[in-house]
């Protein structure tokens, strides 16, 4: 079986499993509350309208980040060793509109070869140090609260990336 074929099939289950989850989910809100359900797949349908064009430029943006970032640059630059784990966590915080284009933009460079310590210290980074976030922190925590954790979550991403390449390494994860 081709390596496309089997991430395909793979791609199919989380597909099947998330449709036989919902499935149970909307036939379970029918059974409870039927006039609720349908308002509420109404409010869903327009919710989709609406995030459905965002999510058509994400996969783009994707698919042009593969295409203008030659793979032996990222390859140079988003690897698993203690300076791309570094480079990744720097850039993590920077990442903008997450996860709308923050996540195509970590796919492209999943595409392109970016190692696995990378990913995961971009992801974490994005999520608990983006830059955008940080004066949330401070109006809704206390300031030494809030201190406390962004101390905390900048080491995470770094320790979250040589982690990931510590366990990759021991299951046999091969970059696609």
């Amino acid at each position: 079986m081709r390596k496309e074929e089997n991430g395909n099939n793979q791609l199919m289950l989380v597909y099947g499993v998330m449709a036989a989850l919902t499935a149970a989910l909307v036939g379970a809100a029918f059974a409870i509350a039927p006039e609720r359900i349908v308002l509420e797949i109404n409010k869903s349908y327009f919710a989709m309208v609406e995030v459905l064009p965002a999510a058509m430029v994400s996969i783009v943006v994707a698919t042009t980040i593969t295409a203008l970032i030659p793979a032996k640059l990222i390859a140079k630059w988003a690897d698993d060793r203690v300076r791309g784990v570094l480079i990744a966590t720097a850039a993590g915080m920077l990442i903008p509109c997450e996860p709308m284009l923050g996540l195509p933009v970590i796919l492209g460079l999943v595409r392109g070869g970016a190692g696995i310590g990378f990913i995961v210290a971009l992801l974490t980074s994005s999520k608990l140090f983006s830059l955008m976030r940080i004066p949330d922190y401070f109006a809704f925590l206390d300031f030494k609260l809030a201190a406390v954790f962004l101390a905390c979550a900048l080491a995470m991403p770094f320790m979250s990336g040589l982690l990931a390449t510590a366990v990759a390494g021991h299951i046999g994860w091969r970059r696609q």
